[in-house]
């Protein structure tokens, strides 16, 4: 590639904590969070829950095994915690690595995070664009746009370009970017 070709468009998408716990890519965080309720509601439940005096005997001479419980929800809910705040910040660092530049006649979507993935796009080889936005990503002014290829593998025929603010301003933009491109190209 031309290090001098002129950029036409750029973007990268835009991390949102609440907004990503409805999209796919948040499936780590959504379940980090299940899973840290769970045992803060268990923490919290060991910690209010007095047994009575036949029980507290015999907890006495089994061990205590209400207190053991209560130090490994509450050690739980700590790891959890811990696993969850890694996970919003490898989620967030991910989204700052990703960039999608538009030339004028190919697309380059590139990830530099901790795997290096790089795609390059000719406009000629694009079937369609569409935008996807559910009623979560309209509350949050939010979408998807999924670029369409030629290619033959049905499950990499494409890019789909997540957690993007405001997506229909964006669509626009790429939509004119690669039709002129394409309409050029057809009239010679």
């Amino acid at each position: 590639m031309d290090e001098n070709m002129e950029i036409k468009y750029e973007i990268s998408p835009k991390f949102n904590l609440i907004y990503e716990f409805g999209m796919p890519t948040g499936k780590k965080i959504r379940s980090d969070l299940v899973i840290l309720i769970i045992f803060i509601i268990l923490s919290v439940l060991s910690v209010f829950y007095r047994p009575n005096i036949k029980e507290q005997i015999s907890m006495i001479n089994n061990g205590s095994i209400l207190n053991i419980a209560r130090f490994v929800c509450i050690i739980a809910s700590i790891i959890v915690l811990i696993k969850f705040i890694i996970d919003i910040i490898f989620q967030y660092l991910q989204y700052k690595h990703i960039e999608y530049k538009f030339y004028e006649n190919i697309m380059i979507y590139e990830d530099d995070f901790l795997n290096q993935h790089r795609k390059t796009i000719e406009y000629k080889n694009i079937k369609e664009i569409e935008i996807r936005r559910t009623i979560w990503d309209r509350l949050f002014n939010y979408g998807v746009i999924i670029i369409h290829t030629n290619a033959e593998n049905f499950s990499r025929n494409g890019i789909i370009i997540y957690g993007l603010n405001n997506p229909k301003y964006h669509y626009d933009i790429i939509y004119n970017i690669i039709h002129s491109n394409n309409s050029t190209n057809n009239i010679i």
